[in-house]
Parts: C-alpha cells; structure tokens; sequence
C-alpha cells in the first residue's frame, strides 16, 4: 500500500510543477527541477519504462514520463518530515 501512495505523492508532485509552470509570468523560467521520493519502489517503476503494470500503476507512470524525466528523479532516505509525523522525542534527532 505504502508504494501506492508513493506513486500517488509522486505524480502529484509532476501536476503541481506542472502547475506552477503554467502560471509563472512570461520570462520567467525554472532552469533545473528535482523531485524527490523516499520509496525505491518508485523509482524502480520510473527507471523501468518497459514493464507492462497494472491500470493504478500504469496511469500514474503515464502521468510521471509526460511530465517529468527520469533524470530528475532522486531517492532519500532521510526526510525531514519524518520527525515531526512519528513524535521523535528533539533530543533524539541527530545532527549533521
């Protein structure tokens, strides 16, 4: 379920760039985007544009190759976020 959702997050994030584009004032132009996901799951499904998947699958891939390029993918394992939604105690979260 977990990759579902994922995929979900990931397409929404190629209509919101999408989005955003559309409506930026002429001459103004975004040089580099990079979407990022925790789930290699995802990116498995992004980096493999032969595979036949099923109809959820397949129409959020169909969505994510329209939009985007696979080259602007990135995987991580670290997300900021993380800390905050499962009630990690500040003391215990690590510093660089």
């Amino acid at each position: 379920m977990i990759p579902r959702l994922e995929l979900a997050a990931a397409t929404t994030a190629v209509r919101l760039n999408h989005q955003i584009r559309k409506t930026l004032e002429p001459g103004y132009t975004i040089s580099e985007v990079l979407y990022w996901t925790e789930s290699m799951t995802v990116i498995r499904y992004i980096i493999n544009q032969s595979s036949m998947y099923q109809t959820f699958v397949a129409n959020r891939l169909a969505v994510i190759h329209d939009g985007s390029n696979v080259s602007e993918w990135r995987y991580t394992m670290s997300n900021p976020a993380d800390h905050s939604s499962r009630g990690i105690d500040p003391d215990q979260k690590k510093t660089k």
